[in-house]
């Protein structure tokens, strides 16, 4: 049975010295941000996407962007007619949220 090399050259001490010295390296390095000016929204054609459209009327994404510090955070919404139309567009990367509403039969 084969034991790990570094904890059996380091005593107790330490190892509780170079797990603090790792964690403070982790949590101190800054973290990855992207920040848009833009969210590029799409949805369907149809009443099944009325909370998206709401969304849009009241412009709820530039509202809570800005309660977050974004102030220049703008939506753009396209209306696109039909899932493989929304399903395209996000793997091109033409927009970044889809909504896709679900009908009854």
């Amino acid at each position: 049975m084969r034991t790990n090399a570094l904890a059996t050259q380091l005593e107790p001490a330490q190892l509780c010295i170079f797990a603090a010295v790792l964690a403070i390296t982790v949590l101190a390095a800054p973290m990855a941000r992207a920040e848009v000016k833009e969210v590029r929204l799409a949805r369907q054609l149809d009443l099944a996407t009325c909370s998206s459209m709401s969304c849009e009327d009241q412009k709820l994404v530039e509202k809570h962007g800005s309660a977050l510090g974004l102030t220049e955070l703008t939506a753009s919404y396209r209306p696109l007619g039909t899932p493989t139309a929304l399903t395209d567009a996000l793997l091109s990367a033409s927009v970044d949220i889809v909504g896709i509403g679900f009908r009854r039969s």
